[in-house]
């Protein structure tokens, strides 16, 4: 990134009307869902507000249904497992893929300043196409 438009990311972060911090807290969510993905963030943001705002035995009972898959019906365990393995086969999935994308990419770049640079070799002029 140029220094430019660090200048003005900067401004613009200083531009923000100031509402009670309420600026500073999306700024804040905006970092986070660029680390982290917004489903990454629904995590976060789910996880804190039951540290930060539910009594001990509402924890409880949350970790014991959700995460020890107590008190729960076998349709409704069944259900659980599927979503989290669908969820996790599919995030899997897709880092790999765009993993082989990006590497088929640059391969193929790769291909064609070779093929570039020794065509011109060849024929002792720069191509038309590689300008």
């Amino acid at each position: 990134m140029s220094t430019k438009n660090k200048n003005q990311n900067k401004q613009s972060k200083k531009n923000l009307p100031n509402s009670g911090g309420f600026s500073e807290v999306l700024l804040l969510c905006t970092d986070i869902v660029s680390r982290v993905g917004i489903p990454g963030f629904l995590v976060i943001a789910i996880v804190s507000f039951t540290i930060f705002f539910s009594s001990k035995d509402q924890k409880e009972q949350l970790i014991d249904r959700w995460l020890l898959l107590n008190n729960n019906s076998n349709l409704q365990t069944l259900t659980i497992c599927v979503i989290v393995f669908s969820i996790i086969i599919y995030g899997i999935l897709y880092y790999t893929f765009k993993r082989i994308r990006k590497l088929d990419r640059e391969e193929i770049d790769r291909l064609s300043e070779y093929k570039t640079k020794y065509q011109e070799l060849e024929l002792n002029q720069k191509l038309k196409s590689s300008n």
